[in-house]
């Protein structure tokens, strides 16, 4: 068997593919691109600019101070395990003119900073050759670079449903990939430098953007979109019915000539510009007009309507959890991993986004790791949520509705609007208020929240105005349980924060937060009510001002604007669940409030599931 770290055989690099060039040409014609932005326009000037600059002139990767200075990698030991493949990759890359090598050590200049390799294996098995730019700590490639200056804007599910609504049941679907994506892009002279790598005993050079690089993303983007925008206005297709993640390129329409046209103009602007596309023989990477396609890992039917997860990547996935789930352990890459794929998901699945906190933060506590090898371990919070995935994967799998995106209650919904005021030791009475219809609750900070004595996180509770006015929700759920059962409700807050850690499902900042959330959610479901939080300006209209009211314990005037605006006399407030009272006195982040709101609310209501918490 052949050693790769020292290979011998003269035979070998007699046969292997050489390349003297010091640098490279971007694979794309900036002039020819440029007459094409010029005729045709730009979305956006400068980022055109820069990516016709880059091309003209090779790409300043941005490595500044002594990142710079020389130093050396070794290669991965699962490089070596991956031998032939990694070979065949660099003797492609050396032959297509992207690297140059192989190099003997005695001509490789003193300034050279060698890097090492790592592998990763994709889906299909086939093996991805990266330049580990990150080492060594503290004074790698990607240390001397700030990754703000090179902004790399990534599409996600979301986007693509937000397309795919936006063009209805029944709409066709197209892919289109790059090929080499980041090989497109040549790196200037003096920055090559920073990109040597050895293999076999022989020693090489990447001439363009390398994968791994902390700029590269943001680079390739700039061309991608500029290259997007163009072949969009030649076609005459909407920009905002495609997204665009990296080399992939997703579209959608009702009209399945208009996708046809698209897909020609690729080919032609390719051909006129010089950027690769990858073949259509695999439908997961690339595909025409159609009304079935995987798009970011998940495949679409339109006609059907609905989603799932191709099986071999759904079983691996799910295989992964249960390993989690039972272990209770995962290495950080591992856990990277997983959180990459749940996210891309999480739109799709009911509920995804109130049971993956956990997960994400031990994701956080991976992206800090020292080495993809660490063990993390899960709490059982974590553990639970793993489970949740592994088992909702496989029931919803082909058999969910593609969602609407973004989120809306019906045209029907019944409105609510809520407030809360901080706590303070200063007025007495202020707590958290609201109205909906004829009905109102009214709910004052208990004495730890007022004076600050109660925290969380180190921070006093009742300066925490996001998860307060989260609180309003929850009290409105329960307390018109009954009359929201099976049907829809808009609640108006006047905290953006509230409404954006509604939408995202948790708060990486605020646990107390997540814990409304998910208690929202969780009675909800209980109550078949699909539930919107939204922003409204404080005391726009006549629900707001009452709610402000009661949430400062102003009642002389809550009454007075009751009977202006014809609400009638009632007196008598919402009666709150005894488990969320108790629960306000002093809260803490707690994943099972939902559950005991749930219990205490179906002891004299019919709810969806409750029969599993007796």
């Amino acid at each position: 068997m052949r050693d790769y770290v020292l290979i011998k055989e003269d035979d070998f690099w007699e046969k292997f593919p050489t390349n003297s060039k010091e640098t490279a040409s971007s694979n794309i014609k900036h002039k020819e691109l440029k007459k094409l932005t010029d005729t045709l326009g730009t979305n956006n000037l400068e980022r055109t600019a820069k990516a016709l600059a880059w091309l003209e002139k090779g790409a300043e990767i941005g490595c500044k101070g002594q990142a710079r200075m020389p130093s050396v990698q070794q290669n991965t030991k699962e490089a070596y395990n991956f031998g032939p493949q990694v070979s065949d990759a660099i003797a492609s890359w050396v032959k297509d003119g992207y690297v140059m090598g192989p190099v003997e050590e005695d001509d490789v200049p003193a300034t050279a900073k060698i890097n090492g390799i790592l592998t990763r294996v994709k889906p299909n098995g086939a093996v991805r050759v990266i330049l580990n730019l990150s080492g060594p700590k503290g004074m790698s490639v990607n240390d001397g670079i700030d990754i703000d200056d090179f902004p790399a804007k990534m599409s996600s599910t979301e986007a693509w449903l937000r397309v795919l609504n936006g063009q209805g049941r029944g709409c066709w679907i197209s892919k289109t990939d790059w090929a080499d994506a980041y090989k497109h892009v040549a790196v200037v002279k003096e920055d090559t430098n920073l990109q040597w790598f050895q293999w076999g005993g022989k020693f090489f050079k990447e001439l363009c953007l390398v994968f791994g690089g902390a700029s590269s993303a943001g680079i390739y983007d700039a061309v991608a979109k500029t290259v997007l925008d163009t072949v969009c206005r030649m076609a005459q297709f909407p920009l905002s019915q495609t997204c665009q993640h990296l080399d992939d390129i997703a579209a959608a329409s009702a009209v399945k000539s208009s996708l046809e046209k698209l897909d020609e103009t690729f080919s032609r602007v390719s051909a006129m510009t010089g950027f690769k596309l990858a073949p259509k023989d695999d439908p997961e990477k690339a595909f025409g007009p159609s009304q079935e396609g995987v798009v970011f890992g998940v495949k679409y039917n339109t006609e059907q309507w609905v989603w799932s997860i191709p099986e071999t990547k759904l079983w691996q996935l799910v295989r992964t959890l249960e390993k989690f789930t039972e272990e209770g352990r995962a290495s950080a890459k591992e856990v990277k991993s997983i959180v990459g794929k749940l996210i891309h998901i999480k739109p799709l699945v009911p509920g995804g986004k109130f049971n993956i906190n956990h997960i994400m933060a031990l994701g956080a506590e991976a992206n800090r790791s020292e080495s993809d090898r660490q063990v993390l371990k899960a709490s059982p919070e974590c553990r639970k949520q793993a489970r949740f995935w592994r088992d909702v994967l496989v029931t919803c799998n082909g058999l969910v509705q593609i969602p609407q995106w973004p989120p809306q209650v019906n045209s029907a919904a019944r409105e609510a609007f809520t407030d809360a005021a901080g706590g303070s030791v200063e007025r007495l009475g202020l707590g958290t208020g609201g109205v909906i219809g004829q009905d109102w609750y009214y709910m004052p900070w208990s004495k730890d929240v007022s004076a600050g004595a109660w925290k969380v996180d180190g921070i006093k509770v009742g300066r925490k105005l996001t998860a307060l006015e989260l609180l309003g929700p929850l009290c409105i759920i329960c307390g018109a349980a009954e009359k929201l059962q099976n049907t829809d409700l808009r609640v108006w807050v006047d905290n953006a924060g509230s409404v954006a850690v509604w939408r995202k499902g948790y708060s990486n900042s605020c646990k107390l937060s997540t814990t409304i959330v998910n208690a929202i959610a969780g009675v909800a479901a209980a109550l078949g009510c699909r539930v919107e939080i939204a922003k409204i300006t404080r005391c726009s209209n006549g629900g707001a001002v009452l709610a402000d009211k009661l949430s400062k314990a102003e009642f002389d005037q809550f009454w007075r604007l009751r009977r202006d605006i014809g609400l009638g006399e009632n007196t008598e407030p919402l009666v709150l669940p005894a488990a969320l009272v108790r629960w306000a006195q002093k809260p803490q982040p707690d994943d099972s409030l939902a559950a005991r709101l749930v219990a205490e609310l179906s002891t004299s209501l019919s709810l969806l599931g409750s029969h599993l918490l007796r």
